[in-house]
């Protein structure tokens, strides 16, 4: 009898252990990144009406700060912000990127749950103070739209790499997968990497920044990582960003509730590091100018300082 009701006890284990490995496993989905928010990174859930609200300015920022959940629907944020969006039709947003939205409607957004953490976003002078960690999960009422949506934008990323010479077959299947309605794209590198690869693809083309400007720029960055991770599986895309010279444990956390790979775990190998800057090097390269210019203006002034102490210095000693 004893052994009987261990045997029982056992499969009743066994039963709910299988049952939870499947749940993990499973389909991400926007109530499972909603839960994991919730229970296990403690965010604060803000209405998206009241994330709206400038009255509630200070408390958002407080709640980003600390970790907000957002759940939502395509048809509410556009109702939402009616009047920010008016005249603004979705297609628009696919426009700068060639991705044709024109058949998607608000209501083709099911459901919604974004999960944001952020502090120094604005106003810091260094990069390497910036703290970025959001997890969005989109829920999709048309899995075959979103299924050509996903292929349209999976066919891009491969036109710009080929356009940089970039052979996705050097990337580990961890890094890339395109099966048309399933796969997946990580990037976890650090930001002086990336910022090398600019470097030398500068170089040849005029000196347009000199080792004192390469130097002070890769020190604004310091031990900055940026991790992106976009996933899509049968109607749900997921998509994962990180900005930290820290650990992202909340990343790490929500990835694996939610059943997607944590993009931590994952090491972008050169060619993938060649790949984002074929994806950003024009904003990059704005921003590159930018300290160049803040860098010689420095040094201008520094020179015009050092002129004046030197003709103070020459006043007293005459």
């Amino acid at each position: 009898m004893k052994s009987k009701f261990m045997r029982r006890g056992s499969c009743l284990i066994l039963a709910g252990l299988l049952a939870v490995s499947m749940t993990a496993c499973g389909k991400p989905s926007a109530k499972k990144l909603s839960d994991a928010a919730e229970k296990k990174v403690e965010a604060e859930e803000i209405a998206l009406e009241d994330l709206k609200d400038t009255d509630n300015s200070k408390k958002n920022q407080k709640a980003l700060k600390n970790g907000l959940l957002v759940n939502t629907t395509g048809e509410e944020f556009v109702d939402v912000f009616e009047d920010e969006l008016e005249g603004f039709k979705i297609e628009d947003f696919g426009e700068p990127y060639d991705i044709d939205l024109e058949d998607f409607e608000a209501e083709d957004f099911k459901n919604i749950s974004v999960y944001a953490k952020g502090d120094n976003l604005t106003g810091s002078e260094n990069m390497k103070d910036v703290d970025l960690e959001l997890v969005c999960v989109v829920e999709f009422e048309d899995s075959k739209k979103s299924d050509e949506l996903f292929e349209d934008l999976m066919d891009k990323f491969e036109d710009l790499a080929d356009d940089a010479d970039i052979d996705l077959e050097d990337l580990s299947k961890d890094e890339y997968m395109n099966k048309g309605n399933k796969g997946h794209l990580i990037i976890n590198i650090e930001a002086a990497a990336v910022f090398d690869v600019m470097f030398e693809l500068q170089e040849g083309q005029g000196d347009m920044f000199n080792d004192d400007v390469k130097e002070a720029y890769k020190d604004t960055v310091g031990d900055l990582r940026i991790v992106i991770g976009f996933y899509y599986e049968g109607g749900v895309m997921t998509t994962i960003i990180g900005l930290s010279g820290d650990d992202m444990e909340d990343i790490s956390t929500l990835a694996k509730a939610i059943g997607v790979k944590d993009p931590l775990t994952i090491e972008s190998n050169d060619e993938m590091a060649n790949a984002f800057v074929a994806l950003y090097a024009p904003s990059y390269y704005a921003y590159l100018a930018k300290a160049q210019e803040a860098a010689q203006l420095i040094r201008e002034h520094n020179e015009e300082v050092e002129a004046v102490k030197e003709e103070i210095d020459s006043s007293l000693e005459g």
